[in-house]
């Protein structure tokens, strides 16, 4: 097939526009043994929750080493939680990142990495564009915030700056979903699958990991939600991985590390 200079230079332009934000591109994971997985700080109550949980085979702890002692059969995911020189320092001093990782927590949040597009995009490049090819990379963990530069509104002007910035390299959105004004569980199934889908059509039909949700109710309400929630997750495609927030008392165990009534669903649901 014969090709003008023109066309030529058209299908290339086009080629860079379409790879501009993910290099390289990769079409899933092969790293997980399961989607679920377990957001902790204390790999003490980790370990005792995945006792419980047979589906539970990776985790993450917001941070750059596995403090701990994690069940070695669970993947660990680092993160770099921001650019802050405190959080660059314990990244560069961690163990070899050789399967998955996260950038940073929330930038879109005043309180958690607090980083604008333009800053996030620069540190991505830096720190995210150079691993290992094999590395598995995810974009900056959003906030379901639905407010003005926050959310997908910030992711928005994330990808633009990766365009303008020569190209940020990820494999797979990652977002964080917790409920504001939804009263039932019926009503935050809705909410955050319409979340979900919307990201997933923003990041251009790469994978999604949901690494922090909760539905704030009562304990029934919440079981309900969940019992609904993980099998689409299990469900759904574009899903790659998922982690309810999160391991600790309150939550999915109980003081003595026990699974709690929400743990137990999390847990055992197929």
């Amino acid at each position: 097939m014969h090709l003008s200079l023109l066309s030529v230079w058209l299908l290339l332009a086009r080629l860079i526009e379409a790879d501009s934000c993910s290099c390289p591109c990769k079409q899933q994971s092969q790293r997980l043994a399961s989607k679920r997985g377990i957001a902790y700080n204390d790999a003490n109550l980790a370990n005792k929750f995945a006792s419980n949980c047979s589906k539970c085979k990776w985790a993450y702890n917001w941070g750059g080493t596995d403090v701990g002692a994690l069940d070695p059969t669970i993947l660990y995911v680092p993160m770099l939680w921001s650019a802050a020189a405190d959080h660059v320092q314990a990244w560069k001093a961690q163990a070899k990142v050789d399967s998955v990782v996260f950038s940073f927590n929330e930038p879109d949040i005043a309180g958690q990495a607090n980083m604008t597009a333009v800053e996030a995009a620069a540190a991505h490049i830096k720190y995210m564009n150079g691993l290992p090819q094999q590395v598995y990379v995810g974009a900056p963990a959003i906030s379901s915030s639905s407010e003005p530069s926050k959310g997908m509104s910030w992711l928005k002007d994330f990808l633009k700056e990766c365009q303008n910035q020569g190209g940020c390299r990820f494999d797979f959105c990652n977002t964080h979903w917790y409920s504001e004004k939804e009263s039932t569980a019926d009503k935050a199934i809705g909410a955050i699958f319409a979340h979900l889908d919307k990201l997933h059509e923003l990041c251009r039909d790469k994978p999604i990991w949901l690494t922090e949700f909760a539905f704030w109710s009562n304990d029934a309400e919440i079981q309900s939600f969940l019992k609904v929630a993980i099998p689409r997750l299990e469900e759904l495609a574009y899903i790659e991985a998922y982690s309810y927030f999160w391991v600790a008392p309150g939550s999915l165990v109980e003081l003595g590390g026990a699974p709690s009534s929400i743990g137990k669903v999390y847990a055992t649901i197929e």
